[in-house]
C-alpha cells in the first residue's frame, strides 16, 4: 500500500515518487492517454501540472478525498506506467 499523509482539506496524498525518464514528454503523454477518458474531472491547472525545462524527470502525486484502496492502486498503476514509459 502507497504511504500516506495527510494533505489540504483532508485528502489522502501518496508520497512523491520521481521517475527519470528518457523521454518526459512521452511518459507524460502516455498517463494522459491512459487516464484522461476515464478522469471524472481533468483539472488541467491542479491534477496535471506542466512545467517545460530540460529535464527528464517526473514527478509523480496522487491525492484522493478518503479513500486509501484507491490511492494505493492508481499509485501502483501510474507507476507502472512511468517505470515502463
Amino acid at each position: 500500500m502507497a504511504t500516506t499523509t495527510s494533505g489540504a482539506k483532508g485528502y489522502l496524498v501518496s508520497e512523491e515518487t520521481n521517475f527519470l525518464t528518457t523521454d518526459s514528454h512521452l511518459a507524460v503523454r502516455k498517463v494522459l492517454d491512459q487516464y484522461s477518458h476515464v478522469a471524472f474531472i481533468q483539472n488541467d491547472t491542479d491534477d496535471v501540472s506542466l512545467a517545460f525545462s530540460a529535464t527528464l524527470l517526473v514527478r509523480l502525486n496522487v491525492e484522493t478525498r478518503s479513500n486509501p484502496e484507491m490511492l494505493a492502486s492508481k499509485t501502483g498503476e501510474l507507476s507502472t506506467l512511468l517505470r515502463n514509459a
